[in-house]
């Protein structure tokens, strides 16, 4: 069973609905924001709330007669009580959907954050009827054929998530692991300081102080649950390298790749797969940079800028050449030297532990 099989269940907000429709679309989500309850949308930053929500990633079994194999599914808030669910017979960074529009039951207690949710969905894929239900950390699927996913809800940890910095290294944002930072190498000392060492986007972008030419550099972020967000609307900030070129930060997970989304070189190059976790876990990005080179007259250039980029600890960008901005259309300024950029595009994102390593 190496076929991907992908099914994208969505759970209708309205319980009492008989009528079953399926519909084949991509899993894009469109450019709208839909009220939840009370007409206030869903932000949480908190990433212990994470535990008492269904959105998230389940791996396990998938079993079709006799054979049995890894399964695999996402479950996408989509805000107002609605769910995309994703199920595959192996890890895939980009599935196609089917989604369909069923009756949910669910259980719900609104406090300062969803949890204890329970949903139950179901509804067509490949000519199979599948019925789903997630409840307390765990995925169940059974399809008409015969085939079954038992899944477990797993919390996924970059291989280099916390990595120290080596003596030689700038550090940029010290991480101590509950001990709040500072901002004294950043230009805007008004971001929070959070109690996890982490600090909090607000009020502005931030840049070092120091500039720098060549390097690799690592950082760590983590994207706020905004179910009801919708594209760059969910999630979204961005790490610049020079203050001139920049690598998507969003949450973007379970979507296809593209320039503009999570590890994508804004403008420029979209992500060779989608390695971006949920929403409330802390993600990596190690990223080598090479500035660009110019003539004698210090205006022509020679050769482009290049990065590099490994999210998750998986390789998404591999020496992309850079000859503008990301925010511009033609060449024209690029510098010898820059600041790391941090950008407030006004979601509640957080980044720790940043440091580089000059070449």
């Amino acid at each position: 069973m190496k076929r991907m099989l992908a099914v994208a269940i969505l759970a209708a907000m309205a319980v009492g609905c008989s009528t079953v429709q399926t519909r084949v679309v991509r899993p894009v989500r469109q450019n709208i924001i839909r009220p939840i309850t009370q007409g206030r949308p869903v932000v949480i930053t908190e990433p212990a709330a994470a535990s008492g929500l269904v959105m998230g990633q389940y791996y396990g079994n998938y079993t079709v007669g006799e054979t049995r194999g890894l399964g695999e599914a996402r479950v996408i808030g989509l805000g107002n009580k609605n769910y995309e669910i994703q199920l595959n017979t192996a890890p895939s960074t980009a599935p196609k959907a089917v989604r369909v529009t069923v009756e949910r039951r669910a259980n719900w207690l609104m406090r300062k954050f969803m949890k204890d949710e329970n949903v139950e969905a179901s509804g067509m894929a490949d000519g199979t009827r599948w019925v789903c239900r997630v409840a307390h950390d765990r995925l169940s699927a059974r399809g008409s054929n015969g085939a079954t996913f038992d899944l477990m809800k797993n919390v996924p940890h970059s291989p280099s998530e916390g990595f120290q910095p080596p003596a030689v290294a700038v550090v940029l944002l010290r991480y101590t692991p509950g001990q709040p930072t500072t901002l004294g190498d950043w230009t805007n000392p008004n971001w929070p300081l959070l109690p996890d060492g982490s600090v909090h986007v607000r009020g502005g972008d931030n840049k070092s102080r120091q500039r720098f030419r060549d390097y690799h550099m690592h950082v760590e972020f983590m994207t706020p649950y905004m179910p009801s967000g919708r594209g760059q609307e969910r999630g979204n900030s961005g790490v610049y390298m020079q203050d001139w070129y920049e690598v998507q930060v969003l949450d973007s997970f379970g979507l296809a790749p593209k320039d503009n989304e999570c590890g994508g070189i804004y403008s420029f190059s979209a992500p060779r797969v989608n390695a971006c976790y949920p929403p409330l876990v802390w993600q990596t990005y190690d990223i080598d940079f090479r500035a660009m080179r110019f003539e004698d007259d210090g205006k022509t250039m020679k050769e482009p800028a290049t990065v590099s980029v490994v999210h998750n600890g998986v390789p998404i960008q591999q020496a992309v050449k850079m000859n503008r901005s990301t925010e511009r259309s033609k060449p024209g300024g690029e510098p010898r030297v820059g600041p790391i950029r941090l950008q407030d595009h006004g979601n509640p994102v957080r980044y720790r532990n940043i440091w580089l390593v000059e070449k």
